[in-house]
């Protein structure tokens, strides 16, 4: 099975892929702006902007709308 690190920028996606491996014996793939390290099981790839984001308090729980 392989692992996945998914960072923020192809920048970090880098500086990841050579603490993984400082002897720089990883792939590299890419494919236009997109792209991604690889050795073995491993894939450190990268995205552009957020993937994720955080939900008000009151979808959570009606309640905590409220608050402030």
């Amino acid at each position: 099975m392989k692992r996945i690190f998914i960072a923020e920028k192809p920048s970090v996606a880098k500086a990841i892929a050579n603490h993984l491996w400082p002897e720089n014996n990883f792939k590299k793939v890419t494919d236009g702006p997109t792209g991604y390290y690889e050795q073995d099981n491993v894939i450190v790839t990268w995205s552009f902007g957020h993937i994720l984001g955080l939900i008000n308090p009151e979808e959570y729980c009606e309640e905590w709308g409220k608050w402030g």
